[in-house]
């Protein structure tokens, strides 16, 4: 009890009272503009020698004041297990939630030792991992469940949704879209504990947690806004531009190419056959290919035609609408 292989609670307890005698100035004050900082107070500082337990090999850390701190962190780094520990953090990030036997021995154990050889700088360690052939095999597309950010973003980027250009309407733009984040469980600049956020923590769920009773509803309502109606900022209207968006592929004129680079964007994985056939069935239900050909030839002979375009794009949203609902929209 109270070992836990890495550290012991004995080690908590000592660690505490190098800590002690710090405090933060600046949150709670009535001047405007305050700098938030820390400061040492002396005299609320344990000046007792601390002594840890064998799993730091019995080093002991006498009192340094204000300094002492820097001695503990060099006695944490010192240990090999930070830099694994360090490594599987990136890891679960970038990649998968999941370390087997294989991974840590082929992936977590060299990523620490490029930590270790460049003194805990992170860039080399991840430029190793985000370069690797681990990294872009096949089997980890898709396998993560996106962030509420990460959702939020694939909602925007792909169909690259203006925004207005004047500073106050951004400003206003970005903030509704950083109010969406706290119904989703992703508040920017506010993790649930100092461990971060439970997604790439917590066993046994992990990224599944982002999805649940609460947020899948947010979600869902989010993607229908955007590829619906959009939303209104004072006089500004932020929407997808769909008949844009579908201008930018390769071969707008064949439902089959519609659907498969639409999918392309959009999922992490190709698409099954029944799946684009069930998707080809709103787009143009039960209807020949032919059909959409010729009516998005027409359009596009007459663009300017508002009844050719509203047909077009009334059938390119509901086609978004239904995409941005299927679960693979929700893999990263």
């Amino acid at each position: 009890p109270g070992d836990y292989t890495t550290f012991t609670e004995d080690d908590v307890v000592a660690i505490a009272k190098v800590l002690t005698g710090w405090r933060d100035i600046g949150f709670n004050t009535i001047e405007p503009g305050a700098a938030i900082d820390s400061i040492f107070v002396p005299n609320r500082h344990d000046t007792s020698t601390k002594q840890l337990s064998h799993r730091f090999d019995n080093v002991q850390i006498a009192d340094a004041g204000a300094d002492e701190y820097k001695n503990l962190i060099d006695i944490i780094f010192q240990q090999d297990e930070v830099a694994r520990f360090l490594a599987r953090k990136l890891y679960r990030w970038f990649v998968y939630y999941e370390i087997d036997e294989l991974t840590e021995l082929n992936v977590i154990e060299p990523l620490a030792q490029v930590l270790l050889d460049h003194d805990f700088d992170v860039k080399p360690a991840l430029a190793a991992l985000l370069q690797s052939e681990h990294f872009f095999d096949p089997l980890n597309y898709g396998v993560m469940i996106k962030n509420p950010v990460d959702f939020l973003t694939s909602l925007l980027k792909p169909f690259e949704v203006a925004f207005p250009s004047e500073l106050a309407p951004q400003y206003q733009a970005w903030l509704t879209v950083a109010q969406v984040l706290a119904p989703l469980q992703m508040e920017v600049y506010n993790p649930p504990s100092v461990a971060g956020w439970k997604a790439y923590y917590q066993e046994p769920t992990y990224y599944r947690q982002w999805i649940n009773s609460v947020t899948l509803p947010v979600r869902m309502g989010a993607s229908d806004a955007m590829t619906l109606l959009g939303f209104q900022i004072g006089d500004f209207h932020v929407e997808i531009d769909v008949l844009e968006f579908v201008g930018t592929i390769d071969n707008p004129s064949d439902p089959n190419a519609v659907i498969e680079e639409f999918a392309a964007i959009l999922f992490p994985q190709p698409i099954t056959e029944s799946q684009r056939d069930y998707l080809k069935g709103i787009l143009i239900p039960g209807l020949p290919d032919f059909e959409w050909t010729v009516e998005y030839g027409e359009y596009i002979a007459n663009p300017t035609n508002s009844v050719l375009a509203a047909a077009i794009e009334l059938k390119l949203r509901t086609l978004l609408k239904t995409m941005l609902s299927m679960p693979e929209f929700h893999l990263s």
